[in-house]
């Protein structure tokens, strides 16, 4: 299959490709996102909390002055400390100019113009943070967590570009130092607010998925800067995902962890549980720790036990008596893809490939028959990028396959092209944004010099 790579989910054999897709149709793609309770609706820009927000203040990592920057705001910004409490030299408000990057294919010219597009119209350069949307609809000034930890996500892809990446490498950190804001040592066990923490801002409920995720993308970036503070970090995240397990022998089905610390809710979630399954295995993989496997192993139990729908599909969440949303998330199955193929990469055992493997045909085939278009993009995103870390293993194209007609198929009917910015219900919305840059950065990694722009 071509020369094998290091990815920055740790694996060691990530085969390349060299042929361009078909499509496999052109469906129009609508945003929804799914709170816990009620019916699905369109996304939410209001889902932690409605309180206004003060300003905050973020800082940044030096920038390589031997890459030309674009851009945003020249004024150079006071020092301020870094994740690890070291001094950082100013940061000016500049990122990668993609028309003077040697780019040669064209997902990478469109990861590269969609990070561009990012940049120059959500981010806000004084702060160091960004907006939700723009035209701003909330009286928040700044994006929450979820959506940066997506931004972050997006800015370790670009690092991967063939030939560019690391001409991105500040903007990773930069984005590392801007989930600083908030970070709320306060409470406990300490976690990442939903929005930004006191004493600068007034936080947010705290949720374990959002934690879960971010742990996720921590790992990525100790895998690739090995700086021990962000293993730290990341070991952090994980004690707060597990708080929130569920050991009371009186629920029904007692185990998983729940969608939020906030009063009220009584779901525990697929989308909490899995992905903090795959954290752990990620921290026992690097530390050695068995009490990271226990939880990795409890956890995915957990799911696969209540949460497999008879369809083979995982459902996304149970309340405190035992009733079962019938809703089928993507990214659901994406992380129970992940934490199989983690507890195959551990123990080589090749039923959980096998297992990862049938999530994924079945996910595939209710993919093509249209069931995940009217999920939000960054949700299917995450799908996409799961099936990679499968992928790695087996070979298997016909996921990149989709993963490229799918991108094409939101880059041709919802993307500006004059802009490169993607507009949702007259909004550009950042997880959205990311979500692109996400798709197209984690497919040119895989190009061959042959998939060249005309």
């Amino acid at each position: 299959m071509g020369t094998r790579t290091r990815g920055r989910d740790g694996l060691n054999t990530r085969p390349r490709r060299g042929f361009r897709t078909a499509g496999l149709g052109i469906v129009a793609i609508t945003l929804f996102f799914t709170l816990q309770s009620g019916t699905p609706r369109i996304y939410d820009v209001e889902r932690h909390s409605t309180q206004p927000n003060e300003p905050a203040t973020a800082s940044g990592p030096p920038t390589d002055p031997d890459l030309e920057f674009r851009a945003v705001d020249r004024a150079e910004y006071p020092e301020s400390t870094t994740i690890d409490g070291n001094q950082s030299r100013p940061l000016l408000g500049l990122h990668p100019n993609p028309d003077t990057l040697d780019i040669s294919t064209t997902n990478a010219r469109r990861a590269a113009l969609a990070y561009d597009a990012m940049q120059s119209t959500l981010f806000l350069p004084e702060a160091r943070l960004y907006l939700e949307t723009s035209p701003k609809v909330l009286e928040n000034e700044y994006s929450w967590v979820w959506p940066l930890s997506q931004v972050f996500a997006s800015t370790i892809d670009l690092t991967d570009l063939p030939g560019v990446g690391d001409a991105y490498r500040d903007e990773a950190s930069r984005r590392l130092i801007a989930l600083e804001s908030y970070w709320s040592p306060d409470n406990l066990p300490p976690a990442y607010s939903s929005y930004i923490a006191p004493p600068v801002g007034p936080g947010g409920d705290v949720f374990y998925d959002d934690n879960a995720w971010i742990g996720l993308e921590l790992v990525r970036w100790y895998r690739e800067t090995g700086d021990p503070a962000v293993l730290d970090r990341a070991r952090l995240v994980f004690d707060y995902v597990a708080s929130g397990w569920e050991d009371d022998p009186s629920v029904a089905a007692p185990g998983g962890i729940y969608w939020t610390r906030a009063s009220g809710n009584q779901n525990r979630n697929t989308v909490s549980t899995a992905p903090g399954a795959e954290l752990a295995l990620h921290l026992y993989q690097l530390t050695g720790e068995q009490t990271y496997l226990d939880w990795g192993q409890r956890m995915y139990d957990w799911v696969n036990t209540y949460m497999l729908g008879p369809d083979g599909l995982f459902l996304d969440h149970m309340d405190l008596q035992g009733n079962i949303s019938p809703w089928v998330f993507s990214y659901n199955q994406g992380a129970m893809i992940g934490a199989n193929v983690m507890l195959y990469r551990i123990s080589g055992d090749d039923g959980y490939l096998r297992r990862a493997e049938e999530v994924a045909r079945l996910s595939l085939e209710k993919y093509a028959s249209g069931a995940f278009d009217d999920q939000s993009v960054y949700i299917n995103t995450i799908f996409f990028k799961k099936l990679l870390m499968l992928y790695a293993h087996n070979g298997n194209v016909s996921y990149i396959v989709a993963m490229q007609d799918y991108a094409d198929r939101i880059w041709d009917t919802q993307v500006d092209p004059a802009t490169s910015l993607m507009m949702t219900r007259d909004l550009y919305i950042l997880i959205d944004q990311a979500a692109i840059v996400q798709l197209y950065a984690s497919l040119a990694a895989l190009d061959e010099p042959t998939d060249t722009l005309p």
